[in-house]
Formats: C-alpha cells, structure tokens, sequence
C-alpha cells in the first residue's frame, strides 16, 4: 500500500488552530442541538397550522385512503392506528406457576 500524504492546506490548517477543549466542543454541540431542536419545533407549529384547515386534512385523508387501496400496508396501518384499531401488544407469560403440595410424608 502507498502512504498518503496530507495536502499542504491541511498542514497549514492543523498550524493555524489553536487546539478544542472538552468544554468548547461540548458548548458547541449544544448550541447546535438547540438550533436543530427549534427548526424542527417550528416545523411542528407550521405543519399543525396547516392541517388545521378542514380543506387539507380532507386532501391528506383521501390521498392516504388511496394509498392504502392500491396496497401501500404503511398508510393502511395509519389508517387503522389513527381510527382507534391498533392491535395491543400483548407478552404472554409462559412460565409455569409453581405448585406447592403439602400433606406427603416425608418418609417415603
């Protein structure tokens, strides 16, 4: 195998930073996170605004109602979820109770 080398850019670029600490880069992370948590809060708000009008909620309806139709097992299982129909999960315990029998000697 070749070694590869680093561009001269790259050289220049570790020289000039001066090196992250542990806080700035978590400080970074975070105000990130909030930014991408606000985008999508924004978009949450402007997507329940537009379903609010009766028009679109009934143009969404059909158009999944379609879907559903022509085999689309996702949007049948919206469908089915949404009206109130969604089978439970439900664990069944399979172990088997434990029995106590009293009244046997114990000379046998």
């Amino acid at each position: 195998m070749t070694k590869r080398k680093m561009s001269e850019n790259s050289l220049k670029n570790l020289e000039k930073g001066k090196p992250f600490t542990c806080e700035e880069i978590a400080r970074k992370a975070q105000k990130k996170a909030v930014e991408v948590r606000n985008g999508k809060k924004q978009l949450k708000e402007e997507l329940i605004l537009l379903l609010q009008a009766e028009d679109n909620q009934k143009k969404i309806s059909v158009a999944l109602i379609k879907q559903a139709l022509n085999g689309n097992v996702k949007a049948f299982e919206v469908i089915r979820d949404t009206i109130g129909e969604k089978p439970k999960d439900v664990v069944e315990n399979i172990t088997p109770p434990i029995i106590e029998i009293r009244g046997i000697s114990d000379d046998l």
